[in-house]
């Protein structure tokens, strides 16, 4: 035998949820008996569809449908207004006999942009990590491992 389907929430008991919860900050336990359901049952909807709307509505937007929280007709959308064409500024062309100037210092920072790369990897090239077994960790690790070996070499105890 299968459970009897829930009620639908009407709008009413929505907004009622919501001014019982937030604004006289009742406990589920007490909210879910004076509106006929399970305590549960307001809970889940309270969080999984209720929350969103009203933290969304609390901060100037609509609920989804353009129906604002308490009911009401839907809201008309305003009219989207065209936008103003944008004026750009094309530089007149480079007077090097047609062709256009290349900047040097721009090409040689970017082939020591690819090098680094190369070298380096991605991140210490684009940022500036020191090579593989250059870091400050690999030197603290390479001068740990040199004293204990040379704690050991002098030591007669094993």
């Amino acid at each position: 035998m299968s459970k009897p389907r829930p009620l639908p929430w009407d709008d009413a008991e929505e907004d009622h949820l919501l001014f019982l919860r937030d604004r006289e900050k009742l406990r589920f336990n007490v909210i879910g008996p004076r509106l006929g359901r399970s305590p549960e049952a307001c809970e889940v909807r309270y969080y999984t569809k209720l929350f969103a709307v009203n933290a969304a509505n609390h901060y100037g937007k609509e609920r989804s449908g353009g129906r604002p929280v308490g009911g009401g007709k839907p809201r008309p959308r305003p009219a989207a207004k065209p936008a103003k064409p944008v004026e750009m500024k094309v530089p007149p062309p480079a007077e090097h006999g047609g062709y256009r100037a290349v900047d040097l210092d721009a090409l040689r920072e970017r082939a020591e942009l690819l090098l680094r790369i190369a070298e380096r990897g991605l991140t210490g090239g684009v940022l500036g990590d020191p090579p593989p077994g250059r870091s400050a960790l690999d030197e603290r690790t390479r001068a740990a491992a040199a004293a204990a070996r040379s704690g050991r070499e002098g030591s007669d105890v094993r």
